[in-house]
């Protein structure tokens, strides 16, 4: 036993004097001919093989790194993944044990095909070996290029993705941005237990100042019991639209309980677009970019719900008949009361709105006020008032300042009769 215990002191000694060393010699060492030895030590832990075909660097302290330049991982003719620069940084207590554990990963100018998705392990899952570590304390990837699994062609426009993962069972934190287009999502899941985990996510569009948060419970990719996703999802935004005087500001905010079964996801969403301003040449534009249906407002409940829900999406038919009640709330009375009680004191804002931009002699901003209101009129059973907000809209477009003068005015008297007040 003495004699071990000293063998042991020694072999840490050595160790310890093969890091100092090793730290110093390798800017003076060419190690390109160690390629394949290296390569064969990190394939286990990457379950596939890695080749470096460039430049190869390595380093000791004060953390163990490998730092290679053309690397590619995985069927030589077919790689899963590439990489122009490539930088593992190793767990240095495993690895004076023999153990080469990878903590973290950097890489630049990176190609990863979609099938390498399905080598990752699951969440939740456990270690396959003994030994061996399922995550990364942080994964950083600038300039990825995502491939099409039939394909060569790009799934998107280069990522930059920062991945934080000890363990895949959970917690981890991840953001994913494309900085040529100005998105990003970004959040943290929790511990998976019981096939689920809590989720906390935000995505942002800053060139179209929109932003989805959703937070809820995340359900394990292929667990029979739990659904995809169950919690609170919340979109808000102050988009733009269109050009010049032809701009249109919606601010929105929605929110909503979703319950979504992994069932329903889709590899390829259905793009509706609902609208009071389409015209024939935008609604042709609109099919040509992958728009499934184009409904026009306003219309019903029932013949919006069945357009959305029929496969393929039927298209709708204006609502016709009857009063507003039946024709845009299905003939229920309580919901058509309640927009009524939200529509009717709006009236006051769209006045003052309306004559600050008269004053201010603002025509697209009272195009965007008769846009908004046309629809909104026929809606609380004022039609013959929606038409003048629809000339106003016409008259502001095309930059005519006396009609749309004339037509504000009428408009105006309408509104104020409607809200009670005195013309």
């Amino acid at each position: 036993m003495r004699i071990l215990r000293e063998s042991l002191t020694a072999l840490a000694a050595l160790l310890a004097v093969a890091l100092v060393a090793l730290a110093a010699v390798p800017p003076f060492i060419d190690w390109k001919p160690w390629r394949e030895q290296i390569a064969a030590l990190a394939a286990p832990t990457l379950g596939l093989p890695i080749r470096f075909g460039g430049e190869l660097r390595l380093s000791m302290l004060p953390t163990p790194e490998i730092d290679a330049d053309q690397v590619s991982i995985g069927p030589e003719d077919r790689p899963l993944l590439t990489a122009g620069r490539l930088t593992l940084s190793l767990d240095l207590t495993a690895l004076a044990r023999g153990i080469l554990r990878i903590t973290e990963a950097r890489g630049d100018q990176v190609s990863v095909r979609a099938e390498a998705i399905d080598l990752l392990p699951k969440p939740g899952e456990g270690p396959a070996a003994p030994g061996r570590k399922l995550g990364l304390d942080r994964l950083t990837l600038k300039r990825v290029t995502l491939i099409r699994k039939d394909g060569d062609d790009a799934l998107a426009p280069p990522l930059d993705i920062v991945l934080e993962a000890p363990d895949f069972a959970g917690p981890f934190r991840f953001e994913v941005t494309i900085p040529r287009e100005g998105r990003e999502w970004r959040g943290q899941i929790g511990r998976f237990e019981d096939g689920r985990a809590r989720l906390r996510a935000t995505a942002e569009d800053h060139p179209r100042a929109i932003r989805a948060m959703a937070d809820g419970w995340f359900g394990q990719p292929g667990h029979p019991s739990q659904p995809a996703f169950d919690g609170q999802v919340q979109v808000s935004g102050n988009p733009v639209f269109g050009r010049g005087n032809d701009t249109v500001q919606m601010p929105f905010d929605l929110q909503a309980r979703v319950l979504l079964q992994a069932g329903q996801l889709s590899p390829r969403p259905r793009c509706f677009v609902f609208s009071a301003g389409v015209n024939a040449e935008l609604r042709s534009r609109l099919h040509d970019a992958g728009a499934e249906k184009v409904i026009d407002k306003p219309i019903g409940v029932g013949p919006l719900r069945d357009a959305l829900l029929s496969t393929p999406p039927a298209t709708p038919a204006m609502a016709q008949g009857g009063d507003a009640c039946e024709r845009y709330f299905a003939g229920d009375r309580a919901l058509y009361q309640a927009f009524q009680a939200c529509a009717r004191p709006q009236l006051r804002a769209d006045l003052q709105t309306g004559d600050a931009a008269l004053a201010a002699a603002d025509l697209p901003a009272l195009r965007r006020l008769g846009h908004s209101l046309k629809t909104a009129l026929q809606m609380i059973d004022e039609p013959a008032v929606g038409e003048l907000a629809r000339a106003l809209e016409a008259s502001a477009k095309t930059g005519d300042e006396a009609a749309a003068r004339r037509d504000w005015l009428r408009l105006r008297d309408a509104l104020h009769r409607l809200h009670g007040d005195p013309v």
